[in-house]
């Protein structure tokens, strides 16, 4: 099973310590964040240590890694490119996607 894979089980509902505002039958919520980093070991204890993310895992993704990490509602994906010059790393460094999730569409 995949790293990332485990983590889209994330709980529909918030945390308990983190209520929401009522908006209806619907509900839509970030659930996933993927960043472009220069240094994967930096920015995932970066991460770690500044918002108290859980690191749950790694993989390789194609031409590179990807780090997982979570607070147990939204994940974070740092991703790093082994097949990229400096330069382009600092083109693509930042946000990559983000992912949501929502009760229904209409």
């Amino acid at each position: 099973k995949r790293y990332r894979d485990s983590l889209w089980g994330s709980p529909t509902g918030p945390a308990p310590d983190r209520p929401h505002r009522n908006r209806g039958t619907r509900m839509a919520r970030l659930r996933h964040i993927a960043i472009v980093v220069r240094d994967l070991d930096a920015m995932t204890e970066f991460y770690k240590s500044v918002f108290e993310l859980e690191f749950v895992g790694s993989e390789t993704i194609g031409t590179g890694t990807a780090n997982y990490l979570t607070d147990g509602v939204v994940n974070l994906a740092l991703l790093y490119f082994t097949d990229k010059t400096g330069e382009e790393l600092d083109r693509m460094a930042g946000l990559n996607h983000f992912g949501g999730q929502v009760d229904g569409v209409a």
